[in-house]
Formats: structure tokens, C-alpha cells, sequence
């Protein structure tokens, strides 16, 4: 289960499958979704969507610190999705979050006090126990299952955007944890004079354009300076080379004959006379099953985020309405002064 929390706008909690994929394809699916549904409040209630975005995580290189995501996160501020985007890492030892209480709220009220066969029986209490809660924070409650998971590291792929080197410690340099990504045109005059005719632009011969963009990189949040000189993440012309307005193909299953195996004797196990829970035996034979052949391919539905101009533990909060957010740190604590328009997603 993933629970991505738009503060002020949604709390979503996503439930899958073990045969789907948890890595970068699962966060960035969960990300469009979340930013979806925010798009769709903000049209019913007549707001504007939040300019700024900012993905907090841990230090997960499997799911969120990777090119997969940067690639993405590169992509939408160069199509105008978002006017900045900044990816934050926790530190060790700083790793809980909003989303941790959620968990705990989930595992007091569901799995100690019920009992159920099916993820559609947990779906429905997962909603009957939590919709006061939400509502109590003056935000949209959604329950999603998931079914499958695009494949956007195949979409972007033709882009040939493959940051590396900079997720981890290097030649004695500490591994950075804020990557704030920007258009050219939103550089400022400092960055600018860094980047203007850089040696890789030269190589490459890469024509500057306004919504090249660029990736400033810091060790810790709080820090003042950048780590190195901006680099260029995403050229205008590799953000062309990206085919259509969505993906359209989904991740294989994951799900090995091995694993198949041992949900099926698990299936037998539930199914004798002592325990006798028909509904249990039937959901893991389907899960064992893995029939990808039922799942249909993804529509532009379900991509509002991407079209329009402008799945571990996951928690995405978007504060809200309109400009930019200062960051302060005290004693170990994170507070965020904001004038509304700041997205901030926390995994």
C-alpha cells in the first residue's frame, strides 16, 4: 500500500498487488495520479493548480532517487507542467514523516480490530474507517487499486536522459540530497553566468533554448550554495524526441513461478475444513494466476497531469495555491513558510 498525502487537497492510499512493481515506474505512476486528482479538485472548485513542486524522500535509489524519476521530474518543468521542481532526500536518522502516522492509524483501526479475505473488503473498511479522519483535515479522500503499472522509463527513454554519478558519494565528495530543477530561463543571473556556452553545450552542440533544464544541486536542503555548477538534466530538443502525451504500454508482471507456487499451497492451506475461507482461497489462486492478459493498456484518462498545459511508503503533500516556499531548520525539525503554490510530495 502507498499513501500519497496532498496536504490541503487529497490523502490517497494505493493499494497493489505483490506482482507489480515497486520501483521508480510505481512512484512516478502514483506521483501523475496524485497530481491528477488534484488537478481535478482544483477544476471543480474553481483553484489554480500549484506551480511549484517539490519531491521529499528517503534515500530509496530503487524507487525515487534515480534517473527514472529525475528524467520525469526534468521532463514536466521543461513542458511547463510545474514552473520548478525540487527533490529532496532525507538524512539518516530524519526518515518520518507525515505518512508514518498514517500507517500507524491503518494498523490501530484495521488490522487489530478486523478481519477480512479480499483487498476489495480491505479497500471498503480502509474507507469506512479513515473518511472521518480525512475530512477532519478538510481533504478529499481516495482509495485506488491498482491494476497495473505504466511503463514511463520506456517513454522517456528516447530522450537518452540518463543522469548518473550523482545519487551516491564520489571521488570524497558527500552524496547530495537537494536536486532543484529549473527552465533556463528561471536561472538566476549567478547560475546563468555558469552555465552560458558550458563545455558539454559545446560537445553536444546543443542550441540554447528557454526551457532547457537545468539541474542545481546541493548536498543538504538548508545549504546556500550549490554543490557544482547547474547542469543541463533535459535539452528543449530531447524533450521532443519523447513520443506522444503519455505511455501507453505497462511494466511486466513481477511475480516469479517460484513465488506462484507458494501462494497456491498457501491457497490449499486456507482451504481445508479448519479455517475454511473460500474468498481467501479464491483472491491468492487469482494472484497466482498473474493473468496480465485481463489488464487493459492505460488510456489518456488517466494521464489529466501530463496532457494538460499547464506504489513501501509513499507520501506526496501539496501545499496551497501559488508562489514559492522558504525552508527553515530547527533543531532537526523541517517548517515550511509558504505563499501558497508550492507542491511538496514526501515519499
Amino acid at each position: 500500500m502507498t499513501c500519497g498525502i496532498a496536504h490541503g487537497w487529497v490523502t490517497a492510499f494505493f493499494l497493489t498487488e505483490e506482482n507489480l512493481s515497486h520501483g521508480s515506474n510505481a512512484f512516478i505512476d502514483v506521483l501523475v495520479q496524485l497530481l491528477s486528482k488534484v488537478s481535478e479538485i482544483c477544476k471543480v472548485q474553481g483553484r489554480r493548480f500549484p506551480v511549484h513542486l517539490a519531491v521529499q524522500a528517503d534515500n530509496t535509489t530503487g524507487q525515487t532517487k534515480n534517473q527514472f524519476v529525475a528524467a520525469f521530474i526534468a521532463y514536466i518543468v521543461g513542458k511547463h507542467k510545474v514552473s520548478t521542481a525540487v527533490m529532496n532526500f532525507l538524512m539518516v536518522g530524519h526518515t518520518h514523516e507525515d505518512v508514518d502516522h498514517w500507517f500507524g492509524i491503518i494498523t490501530d483501526l484495521l488490522v487489530r480490530k478486523h478481519l477480512w479475505d479480499t483487498p476489495e473488503e480491505f479497500e471498503r473498511l480502509l474507507t469506512q474507517e479513515l473518511s472521518s479522519f480525512v475530512a477532519a483535515r478538510n481533504e478529499v479522500m481516495m482509495v485506488r487499486r491498482l491494476h497495473s503499472i505504466r511503463d514511463f522509463n520506456s517513454w522517456l527513454a528516447p530522450a537518452g536522459v540518463e543522469p548518473y554519478g550523482c545519487w551516491g558519494s564520489r571521488d570524497g565528495i558527500e552524496a547530495p540530497h537537494s536536486f532543484t530543477f529549473k527552465r533556463r530561463t528561471d536561472l538566476r543571473l549567478e547560475e546563468q553566468s555558469q552555465v552560458n556556452t558550458t563545455k558539454a553545450e559545446a560537445i553536444a552542440k546543443i542550441r540554447p533554448h528557454g526551457s532547457d533544464v537545468f539541474c542545481c544541486i546541493k548536498t543538504y536542503m538548508r545549504d546556500r550554495r550549490l554543490q557544482q555548477t547547474p547542469i543541463m538534466i533535459m535539452p528543449k530538443s530531447r524533450q521532443d524526441f519523447i513520443d506522444g502525451s503519455y505511455p501507453t504500454s505497462i511494466q511486466a508482471s513481477s511475480l516469479t513461478r517460484a513465488r506462484a507456487t507458494q501462494l497456491e499451497n498457501l491457497a490449499v492451506f486456507y482451504e481445508r475444513d479448519l479455517y475454511s475461507r473460500p474468498k481467501t482461497v479464491r483472491a491468492l489462486r487469482e494472484l497466482a494466476r498473474d493473468d496480465q492478459s485481463q489488464i487493459v493498456s492505460p488510456g489518456m484518462a488517466s494521464h489529466n497531469i501530463i496532457v494538460a498545459t499547464l506504489h513501501t511508503q509513499t507520501n506526496c503533500k501539496i501545499l496551497p495555491n501559488n508562489i514559492m516556499a522558504r525552508l527553515y531548520l530547527l533543531q532537526n525539525q523541517m517548517y515550511t513558510a509558504t505563499k501558497s503554490g508550492v507542491l511538496w510530495c514526501l515519499q
